[in-house]
């Protein structure tokens, strides 16, 4: 069959349903049985996975079901469900959905619309239907609850609904302005500007005592730099008199005294005259310790005696120790200022090679002694060695080759019988004699070891004797030092004879040094005293003060260098004074600008604050509108819920519930609805057949027939309205019914199915009760079609369980 919404559901590995199995769902009225833990509401959850991408009953108790989804050991499950394709947007075929983890990936199968109206309107679950009033009546916060909202819908007071909720947050300023954000902006702001205004006024206040206290500062300054400076403003003020002005002519005044006096020229020069007698006073002291320039003459006299006795000397022994020296460095001797000593050092080194050379000689010849006897006896040994050699090895040859043919007493070689001299066999003999003769060789031995070694020493000898011939000087070389040595000699000689008159044109000369340094400082100490007066002669003038007669050089330089302090000190105080008069000038300007900016500040700030308290009040206007629409919409609704309510959903509820549970004498229904500032609230209660009021369903009625309430709730909520997706799914919806209620639920169902076309989903556990509604909801016509869907053992026969019942006439009644 096509004509329905559901069409096939494709379950893999999804909660008890392991592996892959499709289901076909494309019939009016399909029955699903298994026993408990077969799979029925796997099927049940997956078809609503399917359809809207979630799983309320399952997310209410853990929002992390999906982590559970998958089959024990797999990692996810998949989904898929065939609709019609007015109920989705899916194009093409569909597509399945995955869930594990922590997430679902896939599109639901049907539209936003369709799954939201399939999960409250069209699924009721089993774990649901015994908390269907509870879950019906839940409201979180100010939300209204689903039974409410389900009202809303029937009335058709969305609109009014909407201008009630837009409305809503007039009546709280503060929910108001979170949605007005120009009304909670002018709030803010005429908050900001009054304490703008409080802070500027208060910067003002501030403002007006620091003018006072920098004024004061200012005409004190004045007074200093010899001012007359005006009455304060304040003054005037209590005199009734007020010059604006006054400030800017004592800033003024200040301003011209300091630029009046030009201090930073004077104390510049002031501070480079210091600092020329500073540098004359260091000089006066170097001065003082030199001789006075009374004994110039007398110094200059023995600077002349002390020259002439040197050119004196100079003219007697000197050609003779300048020609002694010529010829010292011409025999290689370095000359300092000991002579003596230089030349005795230079002739010993010289004789020290000489000894040297001739220590050589004697070692060269003993070698050359050593290795000359060496040799005679290798030669003896070699000779020694070649005769031993020749002789034993000829013999030991010979005898050895005799004595393979003695084989008695008679000898090879004379035919003799060595028998005949009673010195045993002859074959010993030879045997003795070859014996002898191989211990020869061990001589052998000894005379080449003793041979080599003999090379070897005669090697080392030949060694030595080449490094001390290499050592020797040529025969040249020797005479030229023998030569040397004898010049050095003389030279020796010829200085002990000169060395007193040197001795003395060394002391002439320095003696004459001294008396040329003494007269240097006697004329530099006149130049020094003659600039000193000059110097002094300059910074008086400077000063303006003239020179005491009659004092000395340093008396007149202390008197210039503590009239320079004085000024100096006197200028440093001026100074002070305007730095301190510039300081307070700057100081009062600074506090009139701050004043100026507080005063125009304050102007600003109050009137920010009158622009938005005027703003504030035109939205408070505009709140009392909004309140009175609110008030006024509120009372339209309440009128229109109270007439409009027990004319529709009360009769559908009471209608259903009378024809599923007929015995039972209280029945179900809403209370009057009210209204709040939340939203329409509802209260349940129930009424008995005679007319008389009840209590609320849970007090008044059994556990079985409170089911059947909640049953026919669910059943009047989807018959209000029109279906957006034409089906009911169940999940074991009579498990605590009896044959009664069985039978009318049965008829109901068919009463849904055939005329008002839903599509009936239903899953039950117990096997006779599947039997019986299979029965009754049986085709009954033509094009009516029933299918059977059985979970658990008979899943694995051929048919996989799944049956299709289609209507065929009564061949009795036909015939």
């Amino acid at each position: 069959m096509t004509d329905v919404p559901i069409r096939s559901i494709t379950i893999s590995d999804f909660r008890r349903l392991a592996g892959t199995r499709t289901l076909p769902l494309d019939a009016p009225i399909v029955l699903i049985h298994g026993s408990n833990g077969a799979g029925k509401t796997s099927v049940l959850s997956a078809l609503e996975l399917g359809l809207t991408g979630q799983i309320r009953s399952l997310q209410r108790q853990d929002p992390r079901y999906t982590a559970h989804l998958p089959t024990l050991g797999q990692d996810f499950a998949t989904v898929r469900v065939e609709v019609d394709s007015s109920f989705t947007i899916n194009q093409g075929a569909a597509a399945p959905l995955t869930a594990g983890g922590s997430r679902i990936e896939g599109n639901p199968a049907l539209t936003p619309e369709a799954a939201n109206f399939y999960g409250e309107r069209c699924y009721l679950d089993q774990a649901s239907l015994g908390r269907l009033l509870e879950l019906y009546q839940h409201r979180e916060g100010k939300q209204e609850s689903a039974l409410a909202q389900f009202v809303n819908e029937l009335l058709g007071l969305e609109q009014l609904d909407a201008l009630r909720t837009g409305l809503s947050a007039a009546n709280d300023l503060r929910s108001l302005k979170k949605l007005a954000d120009r009304l909670d902006d002018a709030a803010t702001r005429a908050d900001h500007a009054e304490a703008a205004l409080t802070e500027t006024t208060r910067d003002l206040t501030d403002a007006r005592a620091e003018i006072d206290q920098a004024r004061a500062a200012a005409r004190a300054a004045a007074r200093s730099l010899g001012l007359d400076p005006p009455e304060s403003p304040k003054a005037e003020r209590t005199a009734g008199h007020i010059d604006e002005d006054a400030d800017d002519r004592l800033i003024g005044a200040i301003r011209r005294a300091v630029a009046d006096q030009d201090l930073d020229t004077e104390r510049t020069q002031l501070l480079a005259l210091q600092r020329d007698l500073i540098a004359l006073g260091g000089r006066l002291d170097a001065a003082a310790a030199r001789p006075s320039t009374l004994d110039l003459t007398q110094a200059r006299d023995e600077l002349n005696e002390a020259t002439q006795q040197l050119e004196l000397w100079e003219g007697g022994v000197g050609p003779d120790i300048e020609a002694w020296q010529r010829a010292a460095r011409a025999a290689g001797v370095a000359l300092d200022t000991d002579h003596g000593a230089d030349i005795h050092r230079a002739l010993n080194e010289v004789q020290r090679l000489l000894d040297s050379q001739t220590a050589l000689q004697t070692e060269q010849q003993a070698i050359q002694s050593r290795l000359d006897s060496d040799q005679q006896h290798l030669d003896s040994l070699q000779e020694r060695l070649l005769d031993a050699q020749e002789h034993a090895t000829a013999l030991v040859e010979g005898l050895a080759s005799i004595r393979t043919a003695v084989t008695s007493d008679i000898c090879p070689v004379c035919d003799r019988d060595y028998a005949e001299l009673g010195l045993g066999h002859l074959g010993a003999h030879v045997d003795a004699k070859i014996t002898q003769l191989s211990q020869r060789g061990q001589r052998l031995l000894d005379l080449r070891q003793e041979r080599d070694a003999l090379r070897v020493t005669i090697a080392r000898t030949q060694t030595e004797l080449e490094a001390t011939t290499a050592a020797l000087l040529e025969p040249v070389q020797a005479g030229e030092l023998e030569v040397r040595a004898a010049e050095l000699a003389r030279l020796r000689d010829a200085w002990q004879l000169l060395g007193p008159a040197a001795e003395t044109g060394r002391t002439m000369r320095t003696a004459e040094a001294q008396a040329r340094r003494r007269v240097e400082e006697f004329e530099t100490a006149s130049i020094e005293d003659q600039f000193a007066r000059a110097e002094l002669a300059r910074c008086a003038a400077i000063l303006g003060r003239p020179i005491p007669d009659g004092d000395t050089i340093r008396a007149i330089w202390e008197i210039l260098s503590g009239a320079v302090r004085s000024r100096l000190e006197e200028i440093g105080k001026r100074a002070a004074t305007q730095r301190d008069g510039t300081s307070a000038a700057e100081r009062m300007e600074q506090a009139l600008r701050r004043q100026a900016d507080a005063v125009a500040r304050v102007a600003d700030a109050a009137q920010h604050k009158g622009e938005w308290d005027a703003c504030l009040k035109e939205g408070r206007r505009r709140q009392a509108v909004a309140r009175a629409v609110f008030d006024a919409a509120t009372e339209v609704r309440t009128n229109v819920v109270q007439r409009v309510f027990t004319q529709s959903l009360n009769r559908v509820w009471m209608s259903l519930f009378s024809r599923l549970a007929p015995n039972e004498g209280f029945i179900p229904s809403f209370g009057i609805p009210t209204s709040s500032k939340s939203g329409l609230e509802l209260t349940l209660r129930t009424v008995h057949r005679e007319g008389r009021e009840g209590g609320s369903p849970q007090m008044m009625l059994s556990a079985g027939n409170l089911n059947t309430a909640a049953l026919s709730l669910f059943l009047a909520l989807h018959l209000a309205v029109d279906p957006v997706i034409p089906c009911l799914v169940f999940d074991d919806p009579v498990q605590a019914m009896d044959e009664v209620h069985v039978a009318q639920f049965a008829g109901l169902i068919r009463v849904l199915a055939r005329q008002h076309e839903r599509q009936v989903i239903i899953a039950v556990h117990e096997r006779e009760l599947f039997d019986y509604l299979a029965l009754e909801l049986s085709p009954a016509y033509e094009g009516d079609e029933l299918l059977t869907i059985e979970l658990g053992e008979r899943s694995l026969e051929q048919d996989r369980g799944i049956t299709r019942h289609i209507w065929t006439p009564d061949p009795a009644i036909a015939g």
